[in-house]
Order: C-alpha cells, then sequence, then structure tokens
C-alpha cells in the first residue's frame, strides 16, 4: 500500500480519512485475511477527501458479503488474494455502489480467496464486471437457470416479467452480455458461453 505519512493533510482531509477508517474498523480482520493488509493501510490507498469516505463504505459493506458467503461456504482461515487480483478488483469495487454490482465483487473476492476456486480465477474477471450493468445480473441468470444454459428467445416475455426489467432494458443486457462474451447472442436463442460457464462458477454459490 501506498505510504502518505509524509504528506501534510488538513484537519478536514484527517477527519475524512478517521470517518474512513470506522468505516472499515468492522471487517478490519477480515481485511487483514483477505489482503493482508489493514484499515488504515487501505485508507492510505483510497485516495483523499471525501472519497475516502464513499470508498471506504463501499468496500466495508463489499468485504463483508463476501465474508459471509465464504463462512457459507464453510471456508475458514482462507489465504490472502493474491495481490495481482486483489488491487484491481479493490480499485474497481470502491467506486461501486450499487447493490446489484457490489454483490458480484463480493463473489469475486471470495472466489480470489476460496481454494476451491481461486485457481480457476482469471483476471478477465474483473474487467467484465467492470464494464457490466446492474440490469445484467438477472438476464444472465435467467439463461444460466435455463435447461442445458440456453434460452430461447420465444420465452422472452415469460423473462422479462421475472426480471422486472422491461422488455427493451432486458434486450440491451443481452446485447451486452453478448459484447461481453458472457453470452451467444444467437437467432433462435441465447446461449452461455465457455467463457460464460468460467464467470458464473466465480460469483455463483
Amino acid at each position: 500500500m501506498t505510504d502518505n505519512s509524509l504528506i501534510p493533510i488538513s484537519d478536514a482531509q484527517a477527519e475524512m480519512a478517521t470517518e474512513a477508517l470506522k468505516a472499515l474498523r468492522g471487517v478490519g480482520s477480515f481485511l487483514s485475511e483477505a489482503l493482508g493488509s489493514t484499515p488504515a493501510d487501505l485508507v492510505a490507498y483510497l485516495g483523499g477527501d471525501w472519497l475516502r469516505v464513499r470508498r471506504a463504505e463501499n468496500l466495508a459493506r463489499m468485504m463483508a458479503e463476501a465474508k459471509e458467503r465464504l463462512e457459507q461456504r464453510g471456508v475458514h482461515d482462507a489465504p490472502p488474494a493474491p495481490l495481482s487480483i486483489a488491487l484491481p478488483l479493490l480499485q474497481a469495487a470502491a467506486d461501486e455502489d450499487r447493490d446489484e454490482l457490489r454483490s458480484l465483487w463480493a463473489s469475486l473476492l471470495a472466489a480470489a480467496m476460496d481454494p476451491a476456486r481461486t485457481q480457476h480465477f482469471r483476471q478477465s474477471f474483473i474487467e467484465t464486471v467492470r464494464k457490466m450493468d446492474p440490469q445484467d445480473g438477472p438476464a444472465l441468470q435467467q439463461v444460466a437457470m435455463a435447461q442445458g444454459n440456453k434460452m430461447d428467445r420465444g420465452k422472452l416475455s415469460a423473462v422479462q416479467k421475472s426480471t422486472g426489467l422491461s422488455l427493451h432494458e432486458l434486450l440491451l443486457s443481452f446485447q451486452h452480455l453478448s459484447e461481453l462474451k458472457i453470452v451467444d447472442d444467437r437467432p433462435t436463442d441465447y446461449l452461455l458461453t465457455i467463457y460464460g460457464m468460467e464467470f458464473l462458477k466465480a460469483v455463483q454459490d
């Protein structure tokens, strides 16, 4: 982590850094377990001013969810996530306060720490989630739940009702998932790609 101890800061900045520390202390032990770091180290890494607090709050919520996922799988004393994965993941997740996408970041962090999943983790998963919109998750879930990971286009109306998305939103999400190489957008159906299958292994419980 970057050492900012020699950079002069104002009283307001110091107060904000303190608030950021408060947000992270709730997951302090898990933070050390996940990244081999401390809340103070992470606050220094998050940047200055009010963004520290917002980012710390986002990360605290994300890490709490990742911890819960690991506990549900019975994973204890997991090794820290590799820095090559943890740093870009933190950078992206810190700026995300939308619940649907924060949940995906939590799933990725848990996968990076889970001995049963970490060896299958790909750096490209981080960039994939970075590019996803909240509406893409429900659309992807529908393909994943379909028999043979293949969803018939004729079932779009029924699927649309179950996701709570408009038909246009659903179509846009399938188009976006196709651009992300997760779903194959075919004339008669939507099919989960090999990359999509591996991605789901990381983010699904």
